[in-house]
């Protein structure tokens, strides 16, 4: 079977499939033995709630006549490159592009993740990473404390 996500399977024309009236139930298994799919974890939920852990995992099977997806535990393991890479005072700022032309920002502050920010396509996180980047330019003068605080804040509100 080819590997793909929850995501991508129910942005494909096989959402169609399901009864999206209903909810979904997505049974969360460990590897593919009949034990395990068995005794798997069961959680249900209309399409639009979803929650995002959910649909960056692996999708097994899906049974659309029982309305039923079958995920792997264990989140997908994405290829990262580092594109980009801009340093301020005890941080940095990093463009990442994954193989399936996904994208990531993230934010580090004294060796620590301050914030990290997922984007499905490469050209979002682009721009995203030279506003950020911009951003600090402008006020590396001031404090870089608040000038983080309010990019978290920006970005947070923006989901």
């Amino acid at each position: 079977m080819k590997k793909f996500t929850l995501y991508n399977l129910l942005n494909s024309s096989s959402v169609k499939d399901f009864d999206l009236l209903n909810k979904l139930k997505i049974y969360v298994i460990s590897s593919s033995e009949l034990w395990d799919r068995l005794t798997a974890d069961v959680e249900e939920y209309y399409i639009h709630d979803i929650p995002y852990h959910l649909l960056r995992k692996r999708v097994y099977k899906a049974y659309y006549s029982e309305n039923a997806i079958e995920v792997f535990k264990w989140k997908v393991m994405i290829k990262l490159f580092n594109v980009d890479m801009y340093h301020f005072k005890n941080g940095s700022v990093v463009l990442y592009k994954n193989f399936d032309n996904s994208g990531e920002v993230i934010i580090y502050k004294n060796k620590k993740v301050f914030l990290r920010k997922y984007y499905i396509d490469f050209d979002k996180a682009y721009n995203v990473f030279h506003i950020v980047t911009e951003w600090l330019e402008r006020e590396i003068k001031d404090t870089i404390e608040a000038t983080l605080v309010e990019i978290k804040i920006e970005f947070i509100e923006e989901d």
